[in-house]
C-alpha cells in the first residue's frame, strides 16, 4: 500500500517567469507594475520554464520530475502527506480511488504502523 508510484501528483502547466508590465498612469507617467517573476524550483534551483509540468509541494513550486525524485528519497510518512496536502487543495482533480488510498494510508500512519 506505500507504493507512491502509482499515484499520481497534481501537476499543471508553467507559464513560465511573468515580465514586468508597464503603463501609464493618468498623467502621462509611465508607472512601472511589478509582477511576482517567481522562484527556482527548490529541487534543481532552476527557473520553470513555459510548458513545463509543475506541482506544489511543502509551500513551493517544483518541477514535477524534481518532485518525484525528492519524494522518492523522503520518509514514506512525508511523501504520503504531501500526497494529501495535494488532495485537500483540490480534491475534484483526483480520483476517488486515489482519494481512498491517502486517506487509508493516513490512518494506518496515524494509528502507528509505518509504512
Amino acid at each position: 500500500m506505500s507504493e507512491l508510484v502509482e499515484l499520481p501528483l497534481l501537476t499543471v502547466q508553467s507559464a513560465g517567469r511573468r515580465e514586468p508590465q508597464f503603463f501609464r498612469g493618468p498623467d502621462g507617467e509611465v508607472v512601472h507594475l511589478s509582477t511576482w517573476g517567481g522562484s527556482p524550483c527548490p529541487g534543481c534551483n532552476e527557473m520553470t520554464a513555459v510548458g513545463e509540468q509543475i506541482t506544489r509541494m511543502h509551500g513551493d513550486w517544483w518541477h514535477a520530475r524534481c518532485a518525484k525524485t525528492a519524494m522518492a528519497s523522503m520518509s514514506p510518512q512525508s511523501a504520503w502527506l504531501v500526497l494529501a496536502a495535494q488532495i485537500a487543495d483540490q480534491p475534484r482533480r483526483f480520483k476517488v480511488g486515489t482519494i481512498r488510498t491517502v486517506v487509508q494510508q493516513l490512518i494506518h500512519l496515524v494509528e502507528g504502523g509505518a509504512s
